[in-house]
């Protein structure tokens, strides 16, 4: 049997504010690479108190520990600024998962991802929110430097312009303080909300998570 010291555990559990007690239960001889998953934990859903816990036992717990989140979106990139060492997302790989999971899936409808919101919307959707306010406009090479909508791009530069857009998001975190990145958070709510005020209201884009995020990563 190989050395436990290269056996990477992995926790996963669906209470979050039980997840402190069950990586303490984890035996010290394993590795210090430690994966966890919250199933159905949603980062743009979930309540401000559950992302305030999440933030919490990821800063404990990097203490002494490597700590990977098995899912995770821009909320996990945020966590870089409290010790988190990595998390699985990516084409084809989804920000969360619940338990159990679907009996079946299919492609995905083709969905943009806005870049200052921080989440996939329908191409549609997304066009029409960067018409009314330009400055929302992605400047990645797909796009054109904001020259081309969302709805012209084809299925493949939707890949692309995800990979870029989540590229720009490592980078911004790895580039801004934990007090620039809340303003900026608050700051393209704002944006967006004052965008949505002028288009019509069967346009339901959530925003709210912005703030959360915002508010959990201090105590």
């Amino acid at each position: 049997m190989e050395s436990p010291h290269t056996i990477c555990p992995v926790v996963a559990l669906g209470d979050v504010f039980e997840l402190a007690t069950a990586i303490e239960s984890v035996p010290e001889e394993l590795s210090g690479a430690l994966f966890v998953w919250v199933p159905s934990f949603d980062e743009k859903m979930v309540p401000l108190s559950a992302l305030k816990e999440f933030r919490r036992v990821v800063a404990s717990s990097a203490q002494d520990r490597e700590v990977y989140n098995l899912y995770g979106g821009f909320f996990s990139i945020l966590l870089a600024k409290s010790g988190l060492s990595g998390f699985n997302n990516g084409l084809g790989y989804s920000e969360s998962r619940a338990w159990p999971t679907l009996d079946a899936t299919g492609a995905a409808p083709a969905r943009y991802y806005v870049r200052r919101l921080h989440a996939y919307l329908p191409t549609a959707t997304a066009t029409a929110l960067v018409e009314q306010d330009p400055k929302l406009r992605c400047k990645c090479a797909v796009c054109d430097g904001g020259r081309k909508l969302p709805i012209e791009l084809d299925y493949h530069e939707l890949k692309q312009h995800f990979a870029l857009a989540r590229l720009w998001e490592l980078e911004l975190v790895q580039k801004r303080s934990v007090e620039e990145l809340q303003r900026k958070l608050r700051n393209d709510a704002n944006r967006i909300r004052s965008a949505l005020g002028v288009l019509p209201r069967a346009f339901n884009i959530r925003v709210d998570h912005l703030n959360r995020w915002a508010d959990a990563l201090v105590e």
